[in-house]
């Protein structure tokens, strides 16, 4: 088919534009205001992985390219900053909506232009233009420039053309010329000039102009479930997500689609816990956006409130991340209210960690609009208005994905639960009786509360734990395990604590066992080389204590010895998702707990741990032996 008419010109190529998967398009000369007469067929590229190629002539040869740099000292960037000049000079011209989708559409690499010329004289001049769709192909091929003089005053004659084989005649010659192996005709990309001079544009007018994540992460199925219904709610809820399921990452990805269907960067406080989590944060958005973030940690150790104030110049293309931990964040929390505006962020990690006092300052003192807590255990032991004024606080939706989901759908390693009956001695069971007792008559919740914690340090202490661990380890090598140990001094020395002992104990048994302990006392970086121990072959057991229950992952463990444990199931729940990572050549992982009798008869506090380990492990035929032997439900029943 020829065509000479203009009007149907223009109807040809929107129809071809709209129907099309890729567009390969090689002009001599090119407009921008192009864009404006295809706007609508254009934004249907948008968000999809669809590709426009296109080549514009340079009407400059590589020799006038080369003697300019030899008589000028004329730089290729110079040469590609003029033919900006020359084809984008009218950005100022666009209007906001055309503007913010140009940059989209060269920001995710749907669009690219590259500039055509020639190894010889002569310059870059071909003009035709391939449409591929599932339905056929065509081609336009004639004299028509890709201009809005050429489409609209111009008198053309082009012809269009389909079929396969003249598809693949002019495919070849311009992928040819794409990749520059065409024997003269070659291209040199203008992608980041252009965006460049679109991002200079869009700030000048105050637009946000946003980045596609760097990050090539397949969702799963329940983090988008999450992130559909946190959107429902403008950026509101809790996710009450297993240990090991992802929640940091599906929170992040929740802010990058906030920002998407936004058109507008997010500025994101975000509040954890302990430095090592702010660290993990920090490297995960690294590793998430690249260089389209500006994040940075805010506790003592920086200088946090000048990153803060500089928010203001990052935020016009990027999303702004502010990773504080608790006590830097509430210490400061009205300077930070005054860097809040109507769209900002807050994310609180391990939200369970936040007080009462903690949730009335931030009713008070800020001004959030969109709130997410994120926590696998966000319930309180023993304290359910706090657990109430939490979920009030994080209003809107509340997804949850839990362990045995996490298990079941293969996200988490299965494992056995070895339970291990160990009855106290007769000082012990008196001291416990005692306790007991305290706690039935005291009114008092702060005093009950420290009777509690005394009571579980009585139970972990239990002398005849150390004897079956010892005998457990003579039948089962040590290799990537981990022991949880109890804290403290052992009874009547001042400076010999309880890790050492233990650590002793295992020794006797296995002389050749090389173990490294984890306290609260060894910095991140320390930590870390313990756990590159550990990975590598170097170190066979880790014994730490409580600081390894939030936020600390050695995926490679594949025994853990339950020593010690509180009555409180944020940390038995944690610890237990914290063993049950994946990793390579990992098919299970088994975890031995030591269960605290009174002559042979469970005490209650020990059985919700029980009940809760129990419920998903494997090995169910010697879980069911231990409960008939020990008389499980008639005793607890």
């Amino acid at each position: 088919m020829v065509l000479d008419n203009n009007e149907k010109l223009v109807e040809s190529f929107k129809h071809a534009l709209k129907q099309s998967n890729n567009v390969k398009i090689s002009t001599g000369y090119f407009s921008t205001n192009i864009f404006r007469i295809f706007k609508e067929e254009f934004s249907n590229y948008r968000d999809t992985d669809k590709k426009i190629q296109i080549i514009i002539g340079s009407d400059t040869s590589v020799e006038e390219i080369t003697l300019l740099q030899e008589i000028e000292k004329f730089s290729t960037v110079k040469f590609s900053e003029k033919i900006i000049d020359m084809y984008f000079s009218n950005l100022k011209e666009l209007d906001e909506e055309i503007l913010l989708l140009l940059h989209n559409l060269f920001v995710n690499n749907i669009l690219e232009i590259r500039i055509g010329y020639l190894e010889g004289y002569g310059v870059y001049h071909s003009k035709y233009y391939i449409f591929e769709n599932p339905d056929g192909t065509a081609v336009i091929n004639g004299s028509l420039n890709f201009t809005t003089s050429a489409l609209f005053l111009n008198h053309e004659v082009v012809e269009l053309r389909s079929g396969i084989d003249v598809f693949e005649q002019y495919s070849t010659i311009f992928t040819k010329t794409w990749n520059n192996i065409h024997d003269t005709a070659k291209c040199s990309s203008l992608r980041d000039y252009i965006l460049l001079a679109l991002e200079a544009e869009c700030k000048q007018r105050g637009l946000h102009v946003r980045h596609p994540i760097q990050a090539n992460i397949n969702l799963r199925d329940y983090q988008e479930e999450a992130i559909a219904s946190l959107l429902e709610n403008d950026f509101n809820g809790f996710f009450k997500m297993a240990t090991g399921t992802g929640k940091t990452f599906t929170a992040l990805y929740g802010v990058n689609k906030y920002s998407e269907l936004s058109n507008k960067n997010k500025i994101v406080h975000i509040v954890v816990p302990y430095k090592h989590l702010a660290s993990q944060w920090k490297n995960s958005i690294e590793d998430l956006y690249g260089e389209n973030a500006f994040v940075f940690e805010a506790h003592g150790e920086v200088d946090w409130k000048h990153n803060l104030g500089n928010i203001s110049m990052e935020i016009s293309t990027k999303d702004c991340f502010a990773v504080f931990v608790n006590k830097t964040y509430f210490d400061n929390l009205n300077y930070i209210s005054q860097k809040i505006n109507e769209s900002t962020i807050l994310i609180v990690d391990e939200a369970h960690n936040l007080t009462v006092s903690n949730l009335e300052e931030l009713d008070e003192a800020t001004g959030y609009n969109h709130r997410l807590g994120l926590s696998a255990t966000p319930e309180h032991y023993l304290e359910n208005e706090r657990t109430e004024q939490l979920f009030r606080y994080f209003h809107g939706a509340f997804y949850e994905y839990n362990l045995a989901d996490a298990i079941n759908n293969g996200y988490l390693t299965k494992y056995n639960y070895f339970p291990y009956l160990i009855n106290l001695n007769t000082e012990e069971r008196s001291d416990y009786l005692a306790l007991n007792m305290k706690i039935k008559n005291e009114a008092n919740k702060n005093i009950v509360l420290n009777l509690l914690e005394q009571r579980n340090m009585l139970l972990s202490k239990a002398t005849s734990k150390m004897s079956k661990l010892k005998e457990l380890i003579k039948e089962n090598k040590i290799d990537k395990t981990l022991i949880y140990c109890y804290q403290g001094k052992v009874k009547g020395s001042d400076d010999y604590t309880y890790i050492q002992y233990i650590g002793e104990q295992i020794k006797d048994v296995d002389k050749q066992v090389i173990l490294e302990k984890i306290t609260s006392n060894e910095s991140r970086s320390e930590r870390m080389k313990i756990v590159d121990n550990l990975v590598a072959g170097r170190t066979n057991a880790i014994l730490a204590i409580k600081c390894l229950d939030e936020g600390f992952d050695i995926p490679a463990i594949k025994d853990a010895y339950i020593l010690s444990s509180t009555q409180n199931p944020k940390e038995f729940i944690q610890r237990r998702g914290r063993v049950l990572r994946k990793y390579p050549g990992k098919t299970i992982t088994n975890i031995y707990d030591f269960i605290v009798a009174i002559d042979d008869e469970v005490v209650l506090a020990e059985r919700d741990r029980f009940d809760e380990y129990a419920s998903l492990a494997e090995n169910q035929e010697f879980i069911n032996e231990f409960r008939m032997s020990n008389q499980w439900e008639k005793k607890n029943g």
